[in-house]
This record gives structure tokens, C-alpha cells and sequence, in this order.
């Protein structure tokens, strides 16, 4: 995440988080799937929110740790009891890392191993667009109050 390259903007842990809560929280920004989304609560580092792709409709469970991680979970839905994990890692003082993880729930369809590897391909894609995006919104915007706190 943090390049040694001198063309790339170092961030904190701090600013990445905030660039990774906004990606949490207005998805449809950087997932062309996702027709619109909405942030129904907001508790302690908890979250519950509603994504529509098209007429289909799936509520997730956010939990935060702040600064750390973030496990997004599908409570209602096709594939509910899905989960992605992204956590910030530091390797060394100031060398960090963004991990996503993916654990796929829901109905069981054979895939090839072409449409496997397409599917991987897809996610891959989704996570680097993912970082990139969170990376230039901790560079321009600033935290909304209360939202990152947490």
C-alpha cells in the first residue's frame, strides 16, 4: 500500500482507514454492480446497511475494528452467511498493507475452471479498484464526523 516509489503519496493508517470507510459506505462508487445503497444504522462499530443490484436487494452487517479490519457479512440475501474481510496490516513501521479476503455462502453452482478463473479474476479486479479508490478519497476528503470514529 505504502510504496517506496517517490511518485507514490505515503498514507497512515488513519488516512487509509478513512479511504476504506468510504468505500464501505457509498459501494455504488467504485462497484458498477451496485445500483444504489443506503447505511441504515450506525452503532458502536457496528453497521447494517442495503445494497440493491438491480431487483435484488442484500442487507449486510458491518463490524469495524477501528483502524484494523472490517468483515462485511450478507444477512438477507442469495448468498447470505458470505463474508469479506478487509484488514489493514503493517509489515514494518509504516509499510502497510490492504488484505481482502472473500468466503462465498449461497446457492452451489458448478462452475468450469474458465469461469472459476473468471470469477477470481472479477474479485481480484474489484480489490484493486477497491484500494485505488480508497486511496484517492484519503488523499482528498476529509473524515465525516462520527462515521470514522468508530
Amino acid at each position: 500500500m505504502n510504496s517506496k516509489s517517490p511518485q507514490v503519496t505515503p498514507l497512515t493508517r488513519a488516512q487509509l482507514w478513512a479511504g476504506l470507510i468510504e468505500t464501505i459506505r457509498v459501494p455504488e462508487e467504485h462497484d458498477c454492480t451496485i445500483d444504489a445503497s443506503v447505511v441504515v444504522s450506525v452503532s458502536a462499530n457496528v453497521w447494517r446497511r442495503r445494497c440493491a443490484r438491480g431487483s435484488t436487494v442484500v442487507a449486510d452487517l458491518i463490524e469495524l475494528t477501528p483502524q484494523s479490519r472490517i468483515v462485511t457479512t450478507v444477512e438477507e440475501g442469495p448468498f447470505t452467511g458470505s463474508r469479506s474481510t478487509i484488514a489493514i496490516e503493517e509489515k514494518a513501521p509504516g509499510e502497510l498493507y490492504v488484505r481482502i479476503v472473500h468466503e462465498l455462502r449461497g446457492p452451489a453452482v458448478e462452475l468450469s475452471p474458465e469461469e472459476e478463473q473468471a470469477r477470481r479474476a472479477a474479485y481480484e479486479a474489484a480489490n484493486i479498484d477497491r484500494v485505488s479508490r480508497a486511496r484517492a478519497v484519503a488523499l482528498q476528503v476529509r473524515a465525516p464526523s462520527g462515521l470514522l470514529d468508530s
